[in-house]
């Protein structure tokens, strides 16, 4: 991976950190359902408009509509609502650390859903991870406890995001990936970036 593939890896990372807090603190000026029903469009109005500007065609193929309602209704509605309603209940420290299990919710559904067989490397990444997250959530307990509620919502937003992530693995989407502006394509690309 070039150096800007890394630094948009960094950006990412920063983005996702710094997003919890951020929707703390909106959801607890804001109520939820007014907070999301204006950041989603606007999400949504940004991504038409990149798409516009890079040329890129947004148009669906035939017969791929119910795909896209299947995969967007796991990974974006039951995402955003179970993880906003949990946020209200719980810390936003808490409730990313639950949130990020959503890779082996993925690993998991990928195994019964798809059969697929998960190779040595990326089941120890994944234990790695959990036990990672197992260590920052170690001390944790009765805090969880306290809010039962705000936990099995976040952990349910994962469990979904995971499951929609198999849904939009096994179609063969016939959209283009984003191109990109020449800023982050490398060198030697000449069509969509391959990936997830």
């Amino acid at each position: 991976m070039p150096p800007r593939g890394y630094l948009l890896l960094a950006l990412t990372v920063l983005g996702w950190g710094l997003a919890w807090p951020m929707i703390k603190i909106g959801l607890n000026e804001i109520p939820p359902w007014t907070y999301r029903g204006l950041m989603l469009p606007l999400a949504g109005a940004i991504v038409f408009a990149l798409a516009r500007a890079t040329g890129e065609r947004i148009a669906l193929p035939t017969g791929q509509w119910p795909a896209l309602l299947a995969s967007s209704f796991l990974n974006i509605t039951c995402w955003t609502l179970f993880s906003t309603l949990g946020l209200r209940l719980m810390g936003s420290g808490h409730a990313s650390i639950i949130a990020y299990t959503m890779p082996l919710w993925a690993v998991l559904f990928a195994m019964v859903v798809v059969g697929e067989r998960p190779t040595a490397r990326r089941v120890a990444g994944l234990a790695i991870g959990l036990a990672g997250l197992g260590v920052l959530l170690f001390d944790e307990y009765g805090t969880l406890a306290e809010s039962p509620a705000g936990t099995l919502l976040v952990l349910v937003s994962a469990i979904t995001w995971g499951a929609g992530t198999v849904l939009h693995k096994r179609v063969a989407w016939r959209l283009p990936a984003p191109r990109r502006s020449s800023w982050w394509a490398t060198p030697h690309s000449s069509g969509p970036m391959s990936g997830p």
